[in-house]
């Protein structure tokens, strides 16, 4: 067990980057906007509302088809309806809106659903609670759970709602163990909520550097162990082959960030990756279709309201090579030569990181056994990191002379 709670201590403090292959797509094609909603039905996505250049709140949306990676008009939110910061999710082909903020800085606590086959938004009775803006979200069987957000006096509230789907009802449930959050991150994977990111309150500012567990059979909330996150808000995230992308945000150094941090719940894993290209981002718009992870919008670094879409497909069936290729690395703890067996040659890469994470070895596969002189390195924890078309398998290694 204590070699587990090691291997994973190593996987997330190390905290080494994966380069990735982004593909910029066409732009959103409404006006560039940041702080829009959307919510994914079947192969599409509805990115709608959001803050266009002279401080306009929008009504307006657009579609993406996954298929032909297009964009099409979809019905704009009705007359006096426009805001930011609303939340959005989809139950069993129904797409949702909750709150926001008005351009008149007027917290909205209205809940509309919105119809694939009439394109139209319906009003559905008004959420129990105080308006608000800034929440997050997750979906869990036929209940969608909101938190946080931020009222009208801009104090981030720690509430937890649910609302039943079945029986159109909302009911509160516990509270978060912070004092609140505001533009953080939520998602659910299997049954399992969670929650991570985000300000605990406005004044003075503080941030959540925990991710939290939900059980929604109890209705408890745990700190997800292992995990330290950078401080950040306006987060993107989407779930993808069972692990969750969170990209970019803004950090208490107001530096727009540009990176993903991969959260595996399998073993509680954080990985690096690579950003976009171009530019760093907060407040876009994200989705994940057929496990693609997309972005499109946002604010830039320089705070330019922006219109690109980009994809990011590297985590589809990224598994790892000891299911599919049997890796064995023998002997650990190791004290001269370490053995790194595959059961087939792959085009790949071996690499050894120290325990701040740098670099100290690597050298390319060129058969199935390679091997790596320990007497080379001192005493301690290594992490020893196999990529391969395939995937990728990260492990621990304790060198003891």
């Amino acid at each position: 067990m204590n070699k587990i709670i090691l291997t994973v201590l190593l996987i997330i403090h190390f905290g080494f980057t994966y380069s990735q292959t982004w593909t910029q797509l066409a732009d959103f094609p409404g006006g560039p906007r940041d702080d829009g909603a959307s919510f994914t039905i079947n192969n599409k996505a509805y990115c709608f509302s959001g803050l266009e250049p002279g401080y306009q709140c929008m009504p307006n949306g657009y579609v993406f088809d996954a298929v032909s990676e297009t964009w099409s008009p979809m019905a704009s939110l009705p007359a006096g309806k426009e805001r930011q910061y609303a939340t959005a999710f989809s139950y069993n082909g129904i797409g949702y809106m909750f709150g926001g903020l008005k351009c008149d800085n007027s917290c909205l606590n209205d809940f509309w659903q919105y119809s694939v086959s009439t394109n139209s938004w319906t009003a559905l009775p008004d959420f129990p609670g105080s308006g608000r803006q800034g929440m997050v979200n997750f979906v869990i069987k036929d209940k969608v759970y909101i938190i946080g957000g931020r009222p009208a006096n801009n104090n981030a509230v720690n509430e937890v709602w649910e609302y039943n789907f079945t029986t159109t009802t909302w009911t509160q449930k516990n509270n978060i163990p912070l004092t609140g959050m505001w533009r953080g991150a939520a998602f659910a994977i299997d049954t399992v909520g969670y929650i991570c990111y985000g300000m605990n309150s406005s004044l003075p500012e503080a941030y959540n550097h925990n991710m939290y567990r939900y059980d929604y059979m109890n209705d408890t909330l745990s700190v997800v162990p292992n995990i330290t996150l950078p401080l950040r808000r306006y987060i993107a995230c989407a779930v993808v082959n069972n692990k969750a992308c969170l990209y970019g945000g803004h950090d208490t150094l107001n530096v727009i960030n540009n990176d993903i941090k991969l959260f595996d719940p399998a073993d509680t894993s954080l990985t690096s990756y690579g950003g976009v290209p171009t530019i760093g981002r907060r407040g876009t718009m994200f989705f994940s279709l057929n496990d693609v992870f997309y972005i499109t919008a946002g604010l830039d670094t320089a705070y330019n309201r922006i219109k690109e879409t980009w994809k990011n497909d590297a985590f589809v069936g990224l598994k790892e090579i000891k299911e599919q290729l049997n890796v064995n690395v023998y002997p650990n703890p190791v004290n001269d030569k370490l053995n790194i067996v595959l059961n087939s040659l792959s085009n790949g890469m071996i690499q050894l990181y120290n325990q701040l994470g740098e670099l100290v070895w690597e050298e390319k596969l060129s058969s199935d056994i390679t091997e790596i002189n320990a007497g080379l390195f001192t005493n301690g924890m290594y992490l020893l990191s196999i990529k391969t078309q395939e995937g990728i398998s990260s492990k621990k290694v304790v060198i003891s002379h």
